[in-house]
């Protein structure tokens, strides 16, 4: 299937890796698919590119590869939104912020896939002490809390 993308031009993807949100993503509640396409030479990056807006796009990160002590504790609730019944069915990131001064996180709403279904949703960690915006680079060199 071919689509377009704002950023990266005609992408070629494989039907069966759209992943649903069927409540969308905060803030683009009407947008329900989406792909998962690696940035070109950004080997951490990710681009979650909406099947229905090229302009619809958002960078995103898999959290443990910038906060090494991250630490999520999902919801029986949370894991019926995406019909989780395994571990091993989890894919977790976060969804990216770029300014001119700094890129950061958003480590306290992940977006939470199944891997095995493609049903992805973005989840708010309402008891959890993170907050929508962490510095990836402060985390790597200054060792900070995440907290």
């Amino acid at each position: 299937m071919l689509i377009k993308s704002r950023f990266l031009g005609n992408l070629e993807i494989d039907e069966s890796k759209i992943v649903t949100f069927e409540e969308g993503i905060l803030g683009f509640e009407d947008i329900k698919e989406y792909c998962i396409v690696p940035m070109p030479e950004k080997e951490d990056f990710y681009l979650l590119q909406s099947i229905e807006d090229e302009n619809i796009s958002f960078i995103i990160i898999k959290p443990w590869d910038f906060f090494k002590q991250y630490e999520i504790n999902l919801q029986e609730e949370h894991l019926q939104t995406v019909d989780i019944e395994d571990a091993s069915q989890v894919a977790i990131y976060s969804i990216l912020s770029l300014s001119q001064l700094d890129i950061t996180a958003n480590l306290l709403a992940p977006v939470v896939i199944n891997a095995d279904t493609n049903k992805g949703a973005q989840i708010v960690l309402h008891s959890s002490t993170y907050k929508t915006k962490h510095s990836i680079y402060a985390s790597e060199s200054k060792g900070e809390s995440l907290c």
